[in-house]
């Protein structure tokens, strides 16, 4: 088991992820940029801020993906996949979510599955058990084109 992780690499996972994510987010949708009305609050600003990033902030963020994936790929060497918990909270209601949608339940939803996302790499999350009446899961990681292998593990829980 690895604990803990580089904290640099944990740190260029947060600090230039939004770049690549709020960039790519807004290049697929942009062509629909007048329908963005439509769109949950946060997904609308998670776009419009997509419009603001710079390109020399993306290939920062590109570049680091690089470094930040250097290390994934030692640590995965030594493991067929790596587990992780989904979330590492209970399950929200879903009322704790609507209408707070950028508030910090939302951060520590995603916290645990941002890592894999944006150092392109295979991953899934597998329900294990309920906490009272709610859902919790593990996250198995896997490296590039190890999907086969990631589906096969999955499949023995």
């Amino acid at each position: 088991m690895v604990k803990g992780g580089n904290a640099i690499a944990e740190a260029l996972v947060w600090s230039r992820f939004g770049a690549i994510r709020y960039a790519e987010a807004t290049h697929v949708h942009l062509e629909r940029k007048q329908r963005w009305s439509e769109c949950f609050p946060d997904v609308r600003r998670l776009l419009e801020r997509g419009l603001t990033v710079l390109a020399t902030e993306y290939l920062d963020a590109l570049f680091a993906r690089k470094r930040v994936y250097s290390e994934f790929k030692r640590v995965i060497t030594q493991f067929d996949v790596l587990a992780t918990p989904t979330v590492s909270i209970p399950a929200p209601k879903i009322e704790e979510v609507l209408g707070n949608e950028d508030g910090d339940v939302r951060s520590v939803l995603t916290h645990n599955t941002v890592y894999a996302s944006y150092i392109g790499v295979p991953a899934l999350s597998i329900p294990t058990l309920k906490v009272e009446g709610l859902p919790v899961g593990v996250q198995l990681i896997a490296d590039k084109f190890d999907e086969l292998k990631l589906l096969e593990i999955a499949s023995l829980f």
